[in-house]
C-alpha cells in the first residue's frame, strides 16, 4: 500500500487509479481492501488492534515505507534511480476472500508477478503471497527535485 501512496504522490497519473495519500489510497472507492472493509472479518484487528506492540512495530514499519527508506521492493534501474518501487500488487492465495491460488490480474500486461521476496532476511514464499510490479514506469513522475529531497506529504 505505501508503494503506491509514495509512487501517486511523485506521478499525477498514479493519483486517479491508486488514490491520493494513506487515506486515499486506504479507501479508495471500488477496491475491495480486506483491513478496512466491513465485509471483512479482518478489518476490526486492523483498525482497532488487539496487541499495541505488533501495532507501534506496524506503525513504524509504515512510516519507513513513506520515508522510502529500506524497501526491499526497490530493486530495477528505473525504481533505483527515482527512489520508487513499482511494485503495487499483493494478493494473498491462501486467505478467505481467495477465489483462487492466483489474483484474478495474474495475466494482466501492465502488472508483472514477480515470485519469492526476500524482506529482512526472510523469504516471503509466492504460496503465501504474490506481489506484482508494473511492467512499464509512469512517464510523468515529478522531477522538480532530486531523489534525496523526495519527501512524502504529511
Amino acid at each position: 500500500m505505501m508503494n503506491r501512496v509514495r509512487l501517486s504522490e511523485a506521478c499525477p497519473s498514479k493519483q486517479g487509479i491508486y488514490g491520493r495519500g494513506i487515506r486515499g489510497v486506504a479507501f479508495k472507492k471500488g477496491q475491495f481492501n480486506p483491513a478496512v472493509s466491513r465485509k471483512s472479518q479482518f478489518s476490526r484487528e486492523f483498525l482497532c488492534p488487539s496487541n499495541p506492540a505488533q501495532w507501534r512495530m506496524a506503525e513504524q514499519a509504515a512510516r519507513k515505507a513513506l520515508a522510502g527508506e529500506g524497501n526491499p521492493f526497490i530493486e530495477t534501474s528505473w525504481e533505483k534511480k527515482h527512489g520508487l518501487s513499482l511494485v503495487v500488487g499483493f494478493y494473498y492465495p491462501q486467505s478467505v476472500q481467495a477465489k483462487s491460488p492466483f489474483a484474478p490480474w495474474e495475466k494482466s500486461k501492465a502488472l508483472k508477478f514477480i515470485g519469492d521476496v526476500r524482506i529482512g532476511g526472510k523469504i516471503l514464499p509466492a504460496h503465501k503471497i504474490r506481489f506484482y510490479r508494473l511492467t512499464s514506469p509512469p512517464v510523468d513522475i515529478m522531477t522538480a527535485c532530486p531523489k534525496d529531497e523526495q519527501k512524502p506529504a504529511p
